[in-house]
Parts: C-alpha cells; structure tokens; sequence
C-alpha cells in the first residue's frame, strides 16, 4: 500500500493573500471507476488534522468516489519569502 498525507495547505492568491484549504472531495481516475481496482482511498488523518491518500496493496476499506472530507483549520499561514524562490 502506499499513502500520502497532506496536512495544512493553503493556496496563495495574486493579490498576496493566503486561503486555507479545509476541505476535499475524494476523486478517482478511469481505472477506479471501472472497477478494475478497488484499493484506493482517502479521507482524514490523525484527528481530522490532514488528508490523505492512498492506493495499492489490495485493501478492502475502499472510499466512495466524491465523498467529501472537511478537516480542522490550523490558522497557520505558510511563511515563504518568495524572492528567494528561483
């Protein structure tokens, strides 16, 4: 199995302010609807802190495709100086 998890994410708009992400709706590609896979899954993570994401491995707690997933906000913007940025 491999997994994936996403904690505190935020985007930055072009008018230099941050938007939290808090919530997620779970998708799946052409091979997950054809049901020609059915270990994949994601959701919430250590006390609705993150996301995450997982595949592979041939587990059984399958999620169903566009379940939507709301986690806690942090309020902890990203602090990233953007001129160092190549």
């Amino acid at each position: 199995m491999r997994q994936a998890e996403y904690g505190n994410q935020w985007v930055y708009d072009v008018n230099g302010r941050w938007h939290e992400i808090t919530g997620a709706r779970f998708s799946a590609d052409a091979t997950a609807r054809a049901g020609a896979r059915l270990d994949f899954g994601g959701g919430l993570y250590g006390d609705k802190i993150g996301f995450f994401l997982k595949n592979c491995g041939f587990f059984d707690q399958a999620t169903e495709i566009g379940s939507y997933f709301t986690r806690i906000p942090t309020g902890q913007e990203p602090e990233i100086d953007f001129t160092s940025l190549p």
